[in-house]
């Protein structure tokens, strides 16, 4: 109980130290997707996706800075979580309670890599295990919760969102 609080704590200080030095070349992630920070003035922070995409070659915004904290934005990883997610992906589930797809959405929606990269493992060792009784509804989260971290994986691993999906998909076989 104690570590868990620990880890609450600093995921918290984490984000606190992003929202207050939040500065040009900053980069930070939001549901999966990871976000650039090209201006800052007293007023308002701008940023755009790190990655390019063609349905997001022009996209920025922008966020007044006392707005920060009320947005579900943090710090990426680091290359030691990193690795450390993906070793998890190769181990065998201790916990073998099923999520569902309702559950499984709603973990997703808590911006937290290692939970994000926990449904993507249950999902997966489901899809191994149910075969062709994998429902599309399960496939669709699976695919989703791949999206979530997939971009984050790019980065840290200093690559492109095509790689670091391979090399997901290659951590879970």
């Amino acid at each position: 109980m104690r570590l868990k609080n620990l880890r609450k704590l600093s995921l918290w200080y984490n984000e606190l130290q992003l929202l207050t030095k939040v500065k040009v070349g900053s980069k930070f992630v939001e549901r999966g997707d990871v976000y650039q920070v090209y201006k800052v003035d007293e007023k308002k922070v701008y940023y755009r996706p790190f990655f390019a995409k063609t349905k997001n070659n022009s996209y920025t915004c922008s966020i007044p800075r006392e707005n920060l904290g009320m947005i579900n934005i943090r710090k990426p990883i680091i290359r030691n979580q990193l690795n450390e997610i993906l070793r998890s992906f190769s181990k065998k589930s201790s916990n073998k309670a099923d999520l569902d797809v309702i559950e499984a959405k709603s973990v997703l929606d808590m911006n937290q890599i290692e939970k994000s990269s926990s449904v993507v493992r249950k999902f997966w060792r489901a899809k191994e295990r149910d075969g062709d009784g994998f429902t599309r509804a399960k496939n669709e989260v699976l695919k989703l919760a791949i999206s979530r971290i997939v971009e984050e994986v790019a980065l840290v691993s200093k690559s492109t969102p095509e790689k670091a999906e391979e090399r997901i998909r290659l951590a879970l076989s």
